[in-house]
């Protein structure tokens, strides 16, 4: 069948296969793959804790994550949603970072940390739009126009730029798959 994810995590994947081969090894490797994008989670998870409140926030943050029966279930599988969480957390992160530290480095981060995670699925979507909404009405509420007009115009610009290479190789590597994609 047609995949019907957006195609970075099967780009990603596709190069451990490209290199071992297909054999029972990959599956294991791709496991710890997926272990270690969700420990970068979790340690992006604990900056946005102490970030916005303390340290300790932060760790009762992961703790909660860590007790959660759903994360525990599908932390080790091959997901989209591993990829999603992993650069949509990166992306608050860094958003936040740029509304307290006001360094534009960080809202480059933040638009091209959604933009991996929008890549990965579309779903990524939700929580993209969520966020920004969150930040422009904070923004607004704290008479701060111009930042507002920034984050609205670089999130804009720069969240597409992933997808777009993403797809860019696609058609590069295989024209006849990128026309099935389309259809």
């Amino acid at each position: 069948g047609i995949e019907n994810h957006f195609p970075m995590v099967n780009l990603f994947l596709s190069v451990p296969v490209y290199l071992l081969g297909h054999d029972e090894s990959i599956l294991l490797l791709s496991r710890y793959i997926i272990f270690i994008l969700n420990c970068i989670m979790l340690l992006y998870v604990y900056r946005i804790g102490s970030l916005l409140w303390s340290r300790i926030a932060g760790l009762l943050a992961v703790s909660s994550i860590l007790v959660s029966v759903v994360f525990l279930q599908k932390g080790i599988e091959i997901r989209h949603d591993v990829f999603n969480a992993l650069f949509n957390v990166m992306g608050a992160y860094y958003g936040f970072a740029f509304i307290k530290k006001n360094n534009s480095r960080y809202l480059v981060l933040s638009s091209l940390s959604f933009g991996m995670a929008l890549a990965s699925t579309q779903k990524a979507i939700v929580m993209i739009a969520g966020f920004i909404i969150g930040l422009v009405v904070f923004l607004l509420r704290n008479k701060r126009y111009k930042t507002c007009v920034r984050i609205v115009l670089g999130y804009l610009s720069l969240i597409p730029v992933p997808l777009a290479v993403c797809l860019m190789v696609l058609i590069t590597i295989s024209n006849d798959n990128f026309e099935a994609f389309l259809q």
